[in-house]
């Protein structure tokens, strides 16, 4: 018995000591950078939410130019930052000309160039092919349950991965060349999404703090002089944008807003129902401090997780910035747990995988069935169409939150839509709607009174406006035209 169990043993480190001096060829390498892909093929592909008042920004402004004052809404004056405003259009072209099949397409060449990114820093970080493929994959597959959607993050990841691999080749080159791309970044991101541009000083941070040498850090002597000379010109070209300083701005003019964190699903609190994959991913992470090998940490990677997972815990929004962060702390940690590989800065294999992922994904989306991706699944789909043919453009409609966006898109205008901020007094400068509505939903106000204020043509209820869903039946003024299994009803004012 004692026997078998030593042969057992041997066994077993005799595969370990293979895989450690394995090094895998690039078909492999392509195969474990593919299973992210797999979660687009398994759940159907649907329009995120947002997406509706994308679009509808983006068809406004190519048609009647940047705008100023919101136009979607019953609302009059409300000043407006069109904080994305180059992702409404992007999105709006793509859309408008290839329909959701070419929105699709977008989102899997996306997530395509977010794998080549993590996969490329990945393997600056820990020259490990084993370890930057596999962490590569982990990393990206949280990053499509949750953030590669049709919603701008998509082109945060992106510029954001873009920003630490740029950061890293700037120290590890000791070449000043690779700081040129941040202003760059900056000016991408103050246009396609304002309110995450302060983002790109946030991931700065970590690389003036983390020079500093200390007895359990790596000493690292990069010059600080062309970091802050970057820095200076990153803001800089932040202005560029249609509505300088206001752009800049518009995260802190949005931010910690009780009632948008009670009622905004992304800016509720990490907990352990909505955030069991970050959790086990945390654990991973400590894992790999564990087993790393070298005594010395690198301080710029702790502090920018700490910082990330500090966000994190505040609001589910937070899980983007930590996933990107992290790839730089798990590989360094593994760094020195694999046994050196050969080729593995080999830049045929980048071509290679990227040229296949992008042969492969667009031949899958080209053999997809509309039962698979249809829009006509949409749940207003068919009131949308009732209304119409019975209102008009010029008929005041009460919306919740979530329905504001497509039915703005097909032309009316609405009481709220998705854009919580858009409804604050510090954006607007004129009304806190928002709030309003929060109080609608939470009883505050009365429902009778609010009604009565805006004498809506048309009310578009969904199940879960708790008080005006369940009482609103009970008004003399209104009268029920559809109900969509009890979940979303629709109501004409009563002409006198």
């Amino acid at each position: 018995m004692q026997k078998g169990n030593i042969m057992k043993k041997n066994k077993i480190k005799k595969f370990l000591n293979d895989y450690m001096k394995w090094t895998p060829s690039t078909i492999v390498i392509l195969v474990v950078l593919s299973i992210p892909f797999l979660l687009f093929f398994v759940m159907p592909f649907k329009l995120n939410n947002d997406f509706w008042f994308l679009i509808n920004t983006g068809k406004y402004i190519i048609n009647n130019g940047i705008p100023h004052t919101e136009p979607f809404t019953i609302h009059s004056n409300l000043s407006f930052v069109a904080q994305q405003w180059l992702t409404d259009v992007i999105f709006y072209l793509i859309y408008n000309k290839f329909n959701i099949y070419g929105m699709y397409i977008f989102i899997l060449i996306s997530n395509i160039v977010i794998v080549f990114l993590l996969y490329k820093l990945a393997l600056l970080i820990s020259n490990k092919v084993k370890v930057s493929m596999i962490t590569t994959s982990i990393i990206d597959i949280m990053l499509v349950i949750v953030f590669v959607t049709t919603r701008p993050q998509v082109f945060d990841i992106i510029l954001l991965i873009l920003e630490l691999y740029l950061l890293e080749l700037y120290i590890k080159k000791n070449n000043k060349k690779y700081l040129i791309g941040l202003p760059i970044i900056s000016l991408l991101m103050i246009n396609l999404h304002a309110s995450v541009w302060p983002m790109i000083f946030v991931f700065l941070l970590p690389y003036y703090v983390g020079r500093i040498n200390l007895k359990f850090n790596n000493k690292e002597n990069y010059k600080l002089k062309p970091l802050i000379i970057v820095t200076i010109v990153t803001f800089i070209f932040g202005f560029i944008n249609p509505y300088g300083i206001e752009a800049m701005i518009y995260l802190f003019n949005s931010y910690e807003i009780n009632q948008i964190n009670n009622l905004v699903g992304e800016m509720k609190p990490l907990t352990i129902n909505n955030g069991k994959l970050i959790y086990i991913y945390i654990l991973f992470i400590i894992t790999t401090y564990i087993i790393n090998k070298n005594s010395k940490i690198n301080f710029r990677y702790m502090l920018l997780l700490l910082g990330t997972t500090l966000l994190s815990l505040q609001h589910v929004k937070g899980e983007l910035f930590f996933l990107i962060s992290s790839i730089l702390i798990v590989n360094y940690n593994l760094k020195d747990s694999f046994i050196e590989e050969k080729n593995s800065n080999n830049s045929n294999k980048y071509l290679n995988i990227i040229l296949l992922f992008i042969v492969f994904m667009i031949s899958i989306v080209l053999i997809s069935n509309q039962k698979f991706i249809g829009e006509n699944e949409h749940y207003l789909h068919n009131l949308s169409d009732i209304l119409k043919e019975n209102a008009t453009s010029d008929d005041l409609i009460y919306t919740g939150y979530d329905e504001g966006g497509y039915i703005e898109y097909q032309g009316f205008k609405c009481y709220i839509d998705p854009r919580a901020e858009v409804f604050l007094k510090s954006n607007n400068k004129q009304k806190d709607i928002f709030i309003e509505y929060y109080n609608l939903r939470t009883g505050v106000i009365n429902y009778k009174d609010f009604l009565n204020t805006y004498n809506f043509d048309y009310l578009v209820v969904a199940f879960y406006e708790n008080i005006l869903f369940t009482y609103i039946d009970e008004s003399k003024n209104y009268t029920l035209i559809y109900n969509e299994n009890n979940k979303l009803k629709l109501y004409k004012k009563i002409e006198e």
